[in-house]
């Protein structure tokens, strides 16, 4: 028959007792259930896990990362000998060699024994997903966002501009990049704070072009943790995230030339002043509870939540205070800025 073990004291329960499982979860934190699985499941799973320990070890050795394989020895094993030298530097997880594996998501963890614990402890039914591939889905999903919007706003720009006079549009797209990095300082930039041209923005609006334009661009050419800054989003998301940075950029230029041009009150640019705030307004609050702690603890809440899960953004603090003040710099030449009446 199963045993249901308390590893920390050595307690044998009942399979079927759920008061002693629940007590055994909530005192210790996890229990073991052995032989709950049938054994040709067990071995199905375990075949695959040393097929996926062979292939690493085989790409290690290939990649001067390890000298030898040790043959003949346990799965458990196979893994201390080949890493004795270098223990750091050991694989601590499997999930992505058999995140997609049949043996582990259509044998064990959809098996009977399993569910029926699951059940007796929660009182409801499990729901097991079909496949683990969720990421798969984020990718794709993220891939035809980028690749929609950027379909949308290149219909957009054709239809709205004029081609050059030779018919093509890329000479007038790279002249007016050019030109717009070259004339990217304000005009008529003043120090005098009570002057109209620093009351309209157009100083605070050509710092956060750059800053934005920079922060796009670093993301891409820079390794982690600094890759990290300033989206936050781990080593999966934060280089695609450029794409709306570089939005930013282009967007406080053009804030900066309406300025320039005393349009600043025209619907269209007040709409892109209300968005620039809201979004950098936004991510200076998710900033903020981060700190602050609410993901299991950081600067004020207890707990080591905000270097366990944002280790990379702790780890480079200039760059993220510089990303932190770029937000508010745009938040404030958005919001407090004086907008007169159209020219």
């Amino acid at each position: 028959q199963p045993l249901t073990m308390a590893a920390d004291d050595g307690e044998v329960l009942d399979p079927l007792d759920t008061d002693g499982i629940s007590q055994a979860l909530q005192g210790h934190g996890f229990c073991v259930i052995r032989q709950l699985f049938p054994t040709a499941t067990v071995e199905r799973a375990r075949a695959h896990l040393e097929a996926a320990v062979e292939r690493h070890l085989s790409s290690a050795v290939a990649a001067g990362a390890i000298d030898r394989m040790p043959a003949e020895l346990p799965l458990e094993e196979r893994i201390a000998a080949a890493y004795a030298h270098a223990p750091e530097n050991a694989p601590t997880s499997w999930v992505s060699a058999i995140r997609t594996a049949p043996a582990f998501h259509h044998h064990l963890f959809r098996d009977a024994a399993l569910c029926s614990v699951v059940k007796r402890l929660t009182g409801r039914e499990p729901c097991v997903a079909a496949r683990y591939n969720c990421r798969c889905k984020l990718k794709a999903a993220a891939g035809a966002a980028h690749g929609l919007t950027a379909l949308l706003c290149a219909g957009v720009w054709v239809r709205t501009v004029e081609p050059t006079r030779s018919g093509h549009y890329m000479p007038r797209l790279v002249r007016g990049l050019a030109g717009s990095l070259a004339t990217l300082a304000p005009k008529s930039a003043s120090d005098d704070p009570e002057a109209a041209s620093s009351r309209d923005g157009r100083s605070e609006l050509a710092l956060c072009a750059a800053l934005f334009a920079w922060f796009a661009v670093l993301p891409v050419v820079s390794p982690f943790p600094m890759a990290t800054v300033p989206a936050i989003l781990g080593k999966r998301m934060s280089r695609a995230y450029s794409a709306w940075t570089w939005l930013a950029a282009c967007v406080c230029y053009v804030l900066k030339d309406a300025a320039e041009r005393g349009r600043s009150s025209a619907s269209t640019f007040a709409t892109l002043r209300k968005g620039l705030a809201a979004g950098s307004l936004a991510h200076l609050l998710v900033v903020a509870l981060k700190l602050v702690g609410v993901d299991g603890g950081g600067l004020l809440l207890p707990g080591r939540g905000l270097w366990t899960f944002y280790a990379n953004f702790v780890a480079v603090p200039f760059t993220a205070g510089a990303s932190v003040a770029m937000h508010a710099l745009a938040a404030f030449a958005t919001t407090c800025s004086e907008v007169g009446e159209e020219k």
